[in-house]
């Protein structure tokens, strides 16, 4: 839950108290609504109230907390309608021998202001501040940007998306576009329409996935600006510390003027991100100054994320086009001389799957210190993905939509050993004769690819070492004893196993967000995917968070669908 709340006084600690209550009807499963319905037909309506506590440190002059636990929506269910509440309470003070009761001799004598009593002991105290609001009725809806993406600031409300061929309308002097680039929808601030003075708004993409090799890493996007040239706008990215930090939007200089067609934007990404992160996020903000007149606003299309990457190299086992071979039990050895890290600790592996999983179909991961004469399964009891797979703060159980890290502990001293030049690391797929695809039907390929092997230490600590043992952007040798693998199994007639240069988590990576679709919520609030989980038979619920942006404060509730 995010908010912002002036500080009355800054020299005395608070406690914030956040109030929210939802009012929600019980949808049945069968209840579909049509066009021809009438009315739903819902069951009794229920009441949830809850009540958060956040403590501000001292000199703070407002109050910016997410809170993602407060508040959720069980399947099936529909907010009718939502309050809010806010007060401020004051931290009791150590005793300083002077006192305001009604009992004394010479009662109080001055102005009550911004005081109240307490009627169960007469005692006075600092009037608490206290702020309802109504979030929404939810009587009207407009088209937001789905995807995730998240409106934030005072105003954050402005944001909507506008279709191809439409005439805004604006009491400012400026030429407004009525299509965006190639003829498409696009993003705007015209949700409530024109901008005024004093207005403070910004969107924050969905979790970018920062490409494991970056190479040619560029983003681009096309964007119409109709604003006072006392006004500014900014474009930003989550750094690996957590904190926004400025992209080049206009050579180093943010600038409000108006530029009444749509202007292509290119910006390297190259050195900007370091090998320990993982995820971003971009950041458009835009800020009107006090010069009283209208604004036709910021206009955003055709976003595009590209990074050219690397050759493409995999190894995978599956079919590439429909189902893969029941029965399997598919090894693939790989020798490894650790003489050059004797202490490794923990094995990296870049998965990318679409398999049935649990104890149906997985991966299974064996290390051999004595050249294969014993093995350790360092993959758990369930294999790859088993019960599932945490990825930036996503589940993936039967699919893992793209390419994602696993880390698998080994713990064995290979110095002492004597294994550091007779190591093996085996990859074993076992299928069944069940269901042959992951998710829910079958589609394009299925089964599971590996790459990127890295060797870790002590990873997460200062110390932290890592070795990249293998990436597979080579055509392999594959005779018995190569150092780049062999092949065996069990069942050789469904051995799957084979390398290919059209997969790779260093491959091409690209994502574009044309702004073409849209999801009809009340402006300023937004639906984003938060946890995805995944199994080859059911889909579970999916967790998302909805952005509540109203007065000078920012809300976010969850909401389970």
């Amino acid at each position: 839950m995010a908010s912002q709340n002036p500080s009355q006084n800054h020299h005395i600690r608070t406690l914030i108290t956040i109030m929210m209550v939802f009012g929600f009807l019980t949808i049945p499963l069968t209840n579909v609504v049509n066009a021809d319905e009438a009315s739903w037909s819902t069951n009794a309506p229920n009441i949830s109230d809850i009540e958060v506590e956040f403590e501000l440190a001292d000199n703070m002059t407002q109050l910016n907390v997410t809170d993602r636990t407060m508040f959720e929506i069980p399947a099936n269910h529909t907010v009718t309608a939502a309050n809010l509440t806010l007060s401020s309470y004051w931290n009791p003070v150590a005793y300083q021998n002077t006192s305001f009761e009604g009992n004394q001799s010479s009662d109080w004598n001055g102005t009550f202001s911004n005081v109240e009593f307490d009627s169960n002991n007469d005692a006075i105290g600092l009037q608490k501040v206290n702020t309802t609001n109504l979030l929404n009725d939810f009587e009207q809806v407009s088209m937001v940007p789905d995807d995730g993406w998240l409106a934030s600031g005072k105003d954050g409300y402005v944001w909507t998306i506008v279709s191809n061929n439409t005439t805004l309308t604006t009491n400012s002097t400026q030429n407004l576009p009525d299509s965006g680039y190639q003829n498409s929808s696009f993003l705007s601030t015209t949700g409530t329409g024109d901008l005024n003075s004093d207005m403070e708004s910004c969107i924050i993409s969905p979790l970018i996935e920062v490409p494991r090799f970056i190479n040619g890493y560029t983003l681009s996007f096309y964007h119409w600006l109709a604003l006072d040239p006392t006004d500014g706008v900014n474009l930003s990215y989550l750094n690996e510390n957590n904190s926004w930090t400025n992209l080049p939007l206009f050579n180093n200089q943010n600038s409000g003027a108006s530029n009444p067609q749509w202007q292509y934007v290119n910006i390297s990404l190259d050195n900007l991100f370091s090998q320990t992160i993982l995820t971003t996020n971009l950041k458009f903000c835009l800020l009107t100054s006090d010069v009283a007149v209208p604004r036709g606003g910021w206009f955003i299309d055709h976003l595009e994320l590209y990074n050219h990457g690397d050759e493409g190299g995999a190894w995978f086992h599956g079919n590439f086009s429909g189902d893969y071979l029941p029965y399997a039990a598919s090894e693939f050895i790989i020798p490894a001389n650790l003489t050059n890290f004797p202490y490794l600790d923990e094995l990296e592996i870049n998965l990318n799957w679409d398999i049935q999983g649990y104890l149906h179909d997985y991966l299974e991961v064996e290390f051999s210190f004595d050249n294969g004469s014993s093995w350790n399964i360092i993959s758990g009891n369930y294999g790859i993905p088993g019960l599932g797979i945490w990825h930036n703060g996503n589940l993936f159980y039967s699919e893992s939509n793209g390419w994602a890290p696993v880390y698998l502990p080994i713990i064995h001293n290979f110095s002492n050993s004597g294994g550091l030049n007779l190591t093996l690391f085996k990859f074993t797929v076992y299928t069944n004769a069940g269901i042959n695809y992951g998710g829910p039907s079958s589609s394009g390929w299925e089964g599971i690819a590996i790459d990127q092997l890295v060797f870790h230490h002590n990873r997460g600590s200062s110390n932290a070492q890592k070795l990249l043992f293998k990436n597979f952007t080579n055509t392999p040798n594959t005779a018995i004893g190569s150092s780049d693998g062999w092949l065996q199994s069990i069942f050789p007639a469904n051995n799957q196993w084979q390398w290919t240069s059209t997969m790779g988590v260093s491959a091409q990576h690209h994502i574009l967000h044309s702004f073409d679709e849209f999801d009809l919520l009340p402006l300023g609030w937004s639906v984003a995917s938060a946890i995805v989980i995944s199994g080859s038979m059911v889909r579970y619920p999916t967790t998302h968070f909805m952005v509540l942006n109203f007065g000078h404060q920012d809300r976010m509730v969850s909401a389970l669908h």
